[in-house]
């Protein structure tokens, strides 16, 4: 059997310490909603939080980086032990 080359891609370091891939191409991330208000887009590298008012992101609002925090810790109490999250 020949060689095989691993071209290793970029990575980059979470808040949290973990390393993500850093992937060669772009993706988009889609989200259908009737309440685009109620959801919020965290980015682990730089802790920066936005949300969407129906027509642009937004930086989220302290209000609502709490609400997140809230949702996030509400959320782990329900995930308890069903196997979600990691």
């Amino acid at each position: 059997m020949g060689a095989t080359t691993v071209c290793r891609a970029d990575t980059r370091r979470l808040i949290s310490g973990r390393t993500v891939v850093d992937g060669v191409t772009s993706t988009a991330l889609t989200l259908a909603t009737r309440c685009p208000e109620k959801w919020v887009c965290v980015d682990l590298e730089t802790g920066e939080c936005w949300t969407h008012d129906g027509h642009a992101f937004l930086r989220a609002s302290a209000q609502v980086r709490a609400e997140c925090a809230t949702a996030l810790a509400a959320g782990e109490d329900l995930n308890a032990g069903r196997g979600h999250g990691a």
